[in-house]
């Protein structure tokens, strides 16, 4: 998307102005701008001693399963490094709905190079649909101060990159476990460095203390001896930090090669979230394959240029968990 970075410097003023004027939120207001996530952290673990955990596929499902079980110790935590390269993206979304993908029709609908639309897109439902990049789309707002969609405003991407960090896992089980099903997937999404409050006290010296409500953080002010925090609380462990942490429009899509599909949001931090498709059975020789899509989605409102640094921060960690099938 090119031309637009172009745009950047003659809507740099009218972008920085209507954020000042305007308390308001703004829907697929940034597309031309791009979220730096440098340092965004993500972490794929498992919560199983059995159920063990790769990033790396080699030739097939049985060879992949021996590099992992060959790892020592037991590899049940990988990170899933976001290069410098990839983390530039500038706010995307996967065509979830039937009305989304009517967003992006052959020959009558746009890439974001401008050409005509040659693979119109189509729902995505699972691994396959949001492996394909003709099912993802970036848009404008219908104005600097809303938060619609213009209407015919979506562009088909014809690369992940800029636009959605996508990453894999691959999961099998410790030689002579049992069989396991019902795999489970509980993601955190938090800003970088912060941390639930251990215990309830009086707020300490050179710490910002931040309360949570509905995917947002806001700080409490807090003093030095005097406010109280409890395990509710969050705490940043810097003088001072942002007024408010919106996080709600960092989103990852998870699908696997067993048909689930979902997508995790900070509004389901630490909620297991059910991925097991067909479940059929993993076994030490078999490997499920997780695709990981992370991006910011366009279409949530705290899309607007003063909350990019908020954006760029998070740390996600995705924890898989399936249950053992008893032996006969």
């Amino acid at each position: 998307m090119k031309k637009f970075r172009k745009l950047i410097p003659a809507f740099v003023l009218l972008l920085i102005s209507t954020a000042i004027m305007s308390s308001a939120t703004f829907a697929w207001f940034s597309m031309n701008t791009q979220v730096t996530a440098t340092g965004m952290q993500v972490t794929a673990k498992s919560n199983n001693t059995y159920l063990l955990i790769g990033d790396t596929w080699t030739t097939d499902a049985a060879t992949t399963a021996t590099n992992i079980q060959a790892v020592t110790p037991a590899q049940l935590t990988v990170p899933l490094t976001v290069a410098d390269s990839d983390a530039d993206v500038f706010p995307a979304a996967p065509a979830l709905t039937a009305e989304q993908a009517a967003y992006l029709p052959a020959s009558t609908g746009k890439k974001v190079d401008g050409t005509a639309i040659a693979t119109a897109g189509v729902q995505v439902t699972n691994n396959t649909t949001a492996a394909a990049v003709t099912n993802w789309f970036t848009a404008t707002a219908e104005a600097p101060t809303a938060a619609t969609m213009l209407a015919g405003s979506a562009r088909q991407l014809t690369t992940f990159t800029d636009y959605v960090i996508v990453k894999h896992a691959y999961l099998t089980l410790a030689v002579g476990s049992n069989n396991a099903q019902n795999l489970t997937v509980t993601g955190t999404i938090l800003p970088k460095g912060l941390t639930k409050v251990a215990a309830a006290g009086k707020a300490e010296a050179d710490k910002t203390y931040y309360s949570y409500s509905a995917g947002v953080f806001t700080n409490l002010n807090a003093t030095a001896g005097t406010t109280d925090v409890d395990t509710s609380n969050y705490v940043l462990n810097a003088a001072s930090g942002p007024a408010t942490i919106d996080l709600t429009a960092v989103k990852v899509l998870i699908a696997t090669d067993d048909g689930a599909l979902t997508t995790l949001s900070i509004l389901n931090n630490d909620s297991p979230v059910d991925i097991k498709g067909s479940n059929t059975a993993l076994t030490s020789s078999t490997v499920r394959i997780v695709d990981i899509y992370i991006y910011i989605d366009g279409n949530a409102t705290p899309v607007y240029t003063n909350n990019i640094p908020n954006l760029k921060d998070a740390t996600i960690d995705l924890a898989f968990n399936v249950e053992a099938i008893p032996a006969a």
